[in-house]
């Protein structure tokens, strides 16, 4: 997964490898355990046990020195939780929209999940998590194409995300005005900015642009 995902493509996130990880640390003893009975195999019985035992306390070792200190990091991270910068100003910008907005006016993202539950407003999901219509512009790395397939009345920016293409795509700035800007106080400052689809917008009264989808 960890090789494939970024060959085909495929958005990445490093707990998407998570379980394998877990399988391969599980396996470690068992893997080491099976190594040093095939090489003492022909040695006598007495090294044998003693080979074998020690090869399973060095694995039983290794196991707890990398789970333990994962193990340390997992409850000092829940001790002192906080949730990403980046979800703090989804939410702030979610309650703006919420605040703001009509109810059946349409947003657009590509990380949605904070965003749609505060918001409470119809989301546009250009990964095509839940807009599966925007799914082959996906497989060929075309955000913008699967945004003007339908274009919504609102659009989120955040520099660490995904929306570039559509921002500075030379018709934005015709179509859409910036509203409002949020900064987070994360690692790498971020910012979120909120779009607003213009009354003058050659977008206004298109439910669907017409965009050819190649197979």
């Amino acid at each position: 997964m960890a090789v494939l995902y970024p060959w085909l493509g495929v958005p990445f996130f490093s707990w998407y490898i998570l379980l394998p990880i877990i399988v391969l640390l599980y396996g470690l003893p068992f893997c080491l355990v099976g190594l040093a009975r095939s090489l003492t195999s022909s040695f006598p019985q007495r090294w044998a046990s003693f080979s074998t035992a020690a090869s399973t306390t060095l694995a039983a070792v290794l196991v707890v020195l990398l789970g333990g200190h994962a193990l340390r990091t997992s409850l000092q991270s829940y001790q002192e939780f906080a949730p990403p910068a980046r979800l703090t100003i989804y939410k702030q910008a979610a309650e703006w929209l919420q605040r703001n907005s009509q109810p059946n006016e349409s947003v657009a993202y590509v990380e949605i999940g904070v965003l749609g539950y505060y918001s409470h407003r119809p989301i546009e999901d250009l990964m095509g998590l839940v807009t599966p219509r925007v799914l082959p512009f996906v497989g060929r790395n075309d955000l913008a194409g699967g945004f003007l397939t339908k274009p919504t009345d609102y659009v989120i920016f955040h520099s660490r995300g995904r929306m570039a293409p559509i921002v500075k795509a030379s018709w934005f700035p015709a179509a859409y005005d910036e509203e409002v800007e949020f900064r987070d106080q994360g690692f790498r400052a971020g910012k979120l900015v909120i779009y607003r689809r213009r009354t003058t917008s050659p977008f206004v009264g298109m439910d669907v642009v017409t965009t050819r989808v190649q197979p």
